[in-house]
Protein backbone atom coordinates (compact mmCIF):
# COMPACT_ATOMS: atom_id res chain seq x y z
CA UNK A 1 0.00 0.00 0.00
CA UNK A 2 1.29 3.47 -0.76
CA UNK A 3 1.70 6.00 2.21
CA UNK A 4 0.67 9.11 2.57
CA UNK A 5 3.18 11.83 3.06
CA UNK A 6 2.05 14.26 5.42
CA UNK A 7 3.48 17.22 6.39
CA UNK A 8 2.13 18.96 9.81
CA UNK A 9 3.28 22.53 10.49
CA UNK A 10 2.40 23.54 14.59
CA UNK A 11 3.41 20.35 16.25
CA UNK A 12 4.33 21.93 19.19
CA UNK A 13 1.01 23.76 19.54
CA UNK A 14 -1.60 21.71 21.86
CA UNK A 15 -3.54 21.19 18.41
CA UNK A 16 -1.02 20.19 16.27
CA UNK A 17 0.33 17.90 19.22
CA UNK A 18 -3.11 16.33 19.17
CA UNK A 19 -2.93 15.67 15.07
CA UNK A 20 0.37 14.23 15.37
CA UNK A 21 -0.21 11.32 17.69
CA UNK A 22 -3.88 11.05 15.69
CA UNK A 23 -1.29 10.21 12.31
CA UNK A 24 1.40 8.62 13.98
CA UNK A 25 -1.14 5.79 14.67
CA UNK A 26 -1.50 5.04 11.04
CA UNK A 27 0.05 2.57 8.75
CA UNK A 28 -0.26 4.04 5.56
CA UNK A 29 1.32 7.70 6.61
CA UNK A 30 5.12 8.45 6.77
CA UNK A 31 4.83 12.21 8.74
CA UNK A 32 6.63 14.60 8.75
CA UNK A 33 7.00 17.29 11.45
CA UNK A 34 7.95 20.97 10.57
CA UNK A 35 10.45 23.10 13.00
CA UNK A 36 11.01 26.71 12.40
CA UNK A 37 14.09 26.80 15.14
CA UNK A 38 16.38 24.06 14.15
CA UNK A 39 18.22 22.93 11.06
CA UNK A 40 17.89 19.50 12.67
CA UNK A 41 16.22 18.26 14.84
CA UNK A 42 15.71 14.39 14.18
CA UNK A 43 14.43 11.97 11.88
CA UNK A 44 10.96 13.31 10.09
CA UNK A 45 11.91 16.74 10.81
CA UNK A 46 11.71 19.58 8.01
CA UNK A 47 13.12 22.80 8.63
CA UNK A 48 11.49 26.21 7.32
CA UNK A 49 11.88 29.51 8.79
CA UNK A 50 8.42 30.50 8.06
CA UNK A 51 9.81 33.13 6.23
CA UNK A 52 11.56 32.26 3.06
CA UNK A 53 10.45 30.11 0.00
CA UNK A 54 9.44 26.27 1.74
CA UNK A 55 11.18 23.28 1.09
CA UNK A 56 10.62 20.66 -1.68
CA UNK A 57 9.96 18.42 1.36
CA UNK A 58 6.98 20.43 2.18
CA UNK A 59 5.80 22.01 -1.17
CA UNK A 60 5.64 18.42 -2.57
CA UNK A 61 3.78 16.76 0.22
CA UNK A 62 1.05 14.59 -0.82
CA UNK A 63 -1.02 16.41 2.34
CA UNK A 64 0.09 20.02 4.22
CA UNK A 65 -1.67 20.65 7.35
CA UNK A 66 -1.45 23.95 9.36
CA UNK A 67 -1.82 24.13 12.79
CA UNK A 68 0.74 26.61 13.08
CA UNK A 69 -0.01 30.37 14.72
CA UNK A 70 2.32 33.10 16.02
CA UNK A 71 1.50 35.87 17.92
CA UNK A 72 2.59 37.99 15.25
CA UNK A 73 -0.34 38.67 12.58
CA UNK A 74 1.68 39.84 9.78
CA UNK A 75 4.35 36.80 9.93
CA UNK A 76 1.18 34.65 10.01
CA UNK A 77 -0.45 36.00 7.08
CA UNK A 78 2.88 35.99 4.91
CA UNK A 79 3.78 32.32 6.03
CA UNK A 80 0.32 31.18 4.75
CA UNK A 81 0.76 33.10 1.50
CA UNK A 82 4.12 30.82 1.23
CA UNK A 83 2.19 27.57 0.99
CA UNK A 84 -0.73 28.95 -0.74
CA UNK A 85 1.59 30.20 -3.10
CA UNK A 86 4.28 27.48 -3.40
CA UNK A 87 2.68 24.21 -2.60
CA UNK A 88 2.02 21.73 -5.45
CA UNK A 89 -1.58 21.80 -6.64
CA UNK A 90 -1.51 18.19 -6.40
CA UNK A 91 -0.88 18.60 -2.52
CA UNK A 92 -4.03 18.43 -0.48
CA UNK A 93 -3.56 21.70 1.95
CA UNK A 94 -5.93 21.66 5.66
CA UNK A 95 -5.75 25.42 7.02
CA UNK A 96 -7.02 25.59 10.59
CA UNK A 97 -9.24 28.49 10.70
CA UNK A 98 -11.44 29.40 13.54
CA UNK A 99 -15.66 30.08 13.60
CA UNK A 100 -14.47 33.56 14.82
CA UNK A 101 -14.61 34.80 11.04
CA UNK A 102 -18.30 34.40 11.66
CA UNK A 103 -18.47 36.86 14.66
CA UNK A 104 -20.98 39.79 14.91
CA UNK A 105 -21.91 42.69 17.61
CA UNK A 106 -25.77 43.10 18.05
CA UNK A 107 -26.80 46.43 16.81
CA UNK A 108 -27.63 47.68 13.34
CA UNK A 109 -24.55 49.90 13.46
CA UNK A 110 -22.22 48.03 15.33
CA UNK A 111 -23.21 45.38 12.33
CA UNK A 112 -22.79 47.26 9.60
CA UNK A 113 -19.01 48.86 10.68
CA UNK A 114 -17.72 45.66 11.86
CA UNK A 115 -14.70 44.04 10.53
CA UNK A 116 -13.14 42.56 13.17
CA UNK A 117 -9.95 43.07 15.84
CA UNK A 118 -6.65 41.44 14.83
CA UNK A 119 -7.20 37.93 15.38
CA UNK A 120 -10.67 37.71 12.79
CA UNK A 121 -9.12 39.70 10.39
CA UNK A 122 -5.88 37.43 10.27
CA UNK A 123 -8.37 34.99 10.02
CA UNK A 124 -10.42 36.60 7.31
CA UNK A 125 -7.02 37.07 5.10
CA UNK A 126 -5.89 34.04 5.11
CA UNK A 127 -8.92 32.12 4.67
CA UNK A 128 -9.08 34.80 1.37
CA UNK A 129 -5.54 33.60 0.62
CA UNK A 130 -6.72 29.55 1.04
CA UNK A 131 -9.95 29.93 -1.07
CA UNK A 132 -7.29 31.11 -4.29
CA UNK A 133 -5.83 27.72 -4.26
CA UNK A 134 -7.39 24.76 -5.26
CA UNK A 135 -7.58 21.15 -3.03
CA UNK A 136 -7.88 23.07 0.04
CA UNK A 137 -10.12 22.66 2.93
CA UNK A 138 -10.84 25.05 5.19
CA UNK A 139 -11.39 23.62 9.03
CA UNK A 140 -13.65 25.86 11.28
CA UNK A 141 -13.69 24.36 14.94
CA UNK A 142 -16.11 26.49 17.25
CA UNK A 143 -15.21 27.26 20.78
CA UNK A 144 -12.38 24.81 21.90
CA UNK A 145 -12.97 24.28 25.31
CA UNK A 146 -9.93 22.43 26.74
CA UNK A 147 -7.38 24.18 24.65
CA UNK A 148 -5.66 27.97 24.95
CA UNK A 149 -7.19 31.15 25.95
CA UNK A 150 -10.60 29.23 26.31
CA UNK A 151 -9.22 26.86 28.75
CA UNK A 152 -7.69 29.71 30.74
CA UNK A 153 -11.14 31.32 30.56
CA UNK A 154 -12.86 28.79 32.25
CA UNK A 155 -10.32 28.02 34.64
CA UNK A 156 -10.78 31.65 35.55
CA UNK A 157 -14.73 31.71 35.54
CA UNK A 158 -14.29 28.49 37.99
CA UNK A 159 -12.45 30.59 40.79
CA UNK A 160 -14.12 33.63 40.78
CA UNK A 161 -17.32 34.64 43.40
CA UNK A 162 -19.39 35.62 40.27
CA UNK A 163 -19.73 36.03 36.68
CA UNK A 164 -21.37 38.80 35.15
CA UNK A 165 -22.58 38.99 31.25
CA UNK A 166 -24.89 41.36 29.08
CA UNK A 167 -28.37 41.88 29.23
CA UNK A 168 -29.95 38.45 28.55
CA UNK A 169 -26.79 36.31 28.67
CA UNK A 170 -28.62 33.64 29.73
CA UNK A 171 -30.66 33.14 26.08
CA UNK A 172 -27.52 32.64 24.65
CA UNK A 173 -25.83 28.94 23.45
CA UNK A 174 -22.62 28.65 22.09
CA UNK A 175 -21.27 25.52 19.64
CA UNK A 176 -18.40 23.76 21.52
CA UNK A 177 -16.07 20.75 20.72
CA UNK A 178 -12.60 19.48 22.51
CA UNK A 179 -9.72 19.26 21.07
CA UNK A 180 -8.84 15.57 20.23
CA UNK A 181 -12.67 15.55 18.00
CA UNK A 182 -10.87 18.66 16.22
CA UNK A 183 -7.65 16.91 15.79
CA UNK A 184 -9.65 13.47 14.77
CA UNK A 185 -11.57 15.50 12.19
CA UNK A 186 -8.18 17.03 10.78
CA UNK A 187 -6.84 13.23 10.60
CA UNK A 188 -9.62 11.72 8.96
CA UNK A 189 -9.96 14.54 6.26
CA UNK A 190 -5.69 14.27 5.38
CA UNK A 191 -6.75 10.38 5.05
CA UNK A 192 -9.53 10.64 2.92
CA UNK A 193 -9.13 9.93 -0.84
CA UNK A 194 -11.51 11.92 -2.30
CA UNK A 195 -11.95 16.06 -1.94
CA UNK A 196 -13.57 16.36 1.15
CA UNK A 197 -16.82 18.54 1.88
CA UNK A 198 -15.77 20.37 5.01
CA UNK A 199 -18.73 21.57 7.34
CA UNK A 200 -18.74 25.18 7.44
CA UNK A 201 -17.84 25.35 11.46
CA UNK A 202 -16.92 22.17 13.34
CA UNK A 203 -18.54 21.54 16.75
CA UNK A 204 -20.12 18.57 18.78
CA UNK A 205 -22.79 20.36 21.18
CA UNK A 206 -25.02 23.06 21.46
CA UNK A 207 -25.03 24.26 24.58
CA UNK A 208 -26.25 27.52 26.84
CA UNK A 209 -23.27 29.75 28.24
CA UNK A 210 -24.05 29.46 31.79
CA UNK A 211 -23.48 25.55 31.38
CA UNK A 212 -20.32 26.42 29.66
CA UNK A 213 -18.93 28.49 32.14
CA UNK A 214 -20.38 25.93 35.13
CA UNK A 215 -22.37 28.69 36.67
CA UNK A 216 -25.25 31.19 36.36
CA UNK A 217 -24.25 34.42 34.32
CA UNK A 218 -25.13 37.44 36.06
CA UNK A 219 -26.75 39.45 34.19
CA UNK A 220 -26.31 43.52 33.88
CA UNK A 221 -28.30 46.27 32.59
CA UNK A 222 -25.62 46.90 30.09
CA UNK A 223 -26.15 45.55 26.33
CA UNK A 224 -23.06 46.71 25.09
CA UNK A 225 -20.76 44.10 22.84
CA UNK A 226 -17.92 44.26 24.50
CA UNK A 227 -17.29 46.25 27.93
CA UNK A 228 -19.65 47.31 30.62
CA UNK A 229 -17.85 50.81 30.14
CA UNK A 230 -19.21 52.66 27.41
CA UNK A 231 -15.75 54.52 26.81
CA UNK A 232 -14.21 50.93 26.44
CA UNK A 233 -16.80 49.57 24.64
CA UNK A 234 -16.61 52.45 22.17
CA UNK A 235 -12.52 52.13 21.51
CA UNK A 236 -13.10 48.39 20.71
CA UNK A 237 -15.63 49.13 18.85
CA UNK A 238 -13.42 51.56 16.93
CA UNK A 239 -10.53 49.12 16.57
CA UNK A 240 -13.25 46.39 15.38
CA UNK A 241 -14.54 49.15 12.70
CA UNK A 242 -13.90 49.05 8.71
CA UNK A 243 -13.00 52.57 9.35
CA UNK A 244 -8.97 51.25 10.31
CA UNK A 245 -7.29 49.50 8.26
CA UNK A 246 -5.61 46.12 8.98
CA UNK A 247 -1.94 47.41 9.62
CA UNK A 248 -3.15 49.97 12.02
CA UNK A 249 -5.31 47.22 14.10
CA UNK A 250 -2.26 44.43 13.70
CA UNK A 251 -0.14 47.49 15.21
CA UNK A 252 -2.62 48.72 18.43
CA UNK A 253 -3.61 45.01 19.43
CA UNK A 254 -0.32 43.84 19.45
CA UNK A 255 0.57 46.62 21.54
CA UNK A 256 -2.37 46.55 23.72
CA UNK A 257 -1.70 42.56 24.29
CA UNK A 258 1.71 42.96 24.87
CA UNK A 259 0.93 45.68 27.44
CA UNK A 260 -2.08 43.37 29.20
CA UNK A 261 0.32 40.57 29.25
CA UNK A 262 2.74 42.84 31.60
CA UNK A 263 0.10 43.76 33.38
CA UNK A 264 -0.37 40.28 35.13
CA UNK A 265 -4.28 41.18 35.30
CA UNK A 266 -5.14 37.71 37.09
CA UNK A 267 -8.34 38.90 39.74
CA UNK A 268 -8.45 37.29 42.99
CA UNK A 269 -10.50 34.44 43.42
CA UNK A 270 -12.79 36.14 45.77
CA UNK A 271 -13.84 39.17 43.00
CA UNK A 272 -16.54 38.80 40.80
CA UNK A 273 -15.88 38.50 37.31
CA UNK A 274 -17.29 40.45 33.77
CA UNK A 275 -16.71 38.62 30.57
CA UNK A 276 -15.39 41.53 28.68
CA UNK A 277 -13.69 42.50 25.18
CA UNK A 278 -13.98 40.04 22.41
CA UNK A 279 -14.48 36.77 24.90
CA UNK A 280 -18.01 38.84 25.34
CA UNK A 281 -18.82 38.94 21.66
CA UNK A 282 -17.64 35.00 21.07
CA UNK A 283 -20.48 34.01 23.91
CA UNK A 284 -23.09 36.88 23.36
CA UNK A 285 -22.88 38.24 20.47
CA UNK A 286 -25.71 38.45 17.31
CA UNK A 287 -24.09 35.07 15.84
CA UNK A 288 -25.01 32.99 18.47
CA UNK A 289 -27.85 30.81 19.10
Amino acid sequence: MQKFKVVLLGVSGALGSAVSKQLEGSENVLLYKVSRTQVYSGEGTIYWDFKSIPPKEITSADVVINCARSPDYRANILFNRLLCEYLSLDTKFINVSSNCVFASPRGYLSRLTFKGDAYIREKLLIESLSKQRGNTCIIRPTIVHDEGGWRSFLSHCEKVRSVYGPANSNRSHVKVINRDAVASYIAECALAEQQNTVEEELYENVISVSDFIGKAVVESDSDNNYFESNIKNLLLTLLCSRFLPDSVVFKLQSYIVSGSENAGSEAPSSEDYFISGMTRLYLFGRHTL
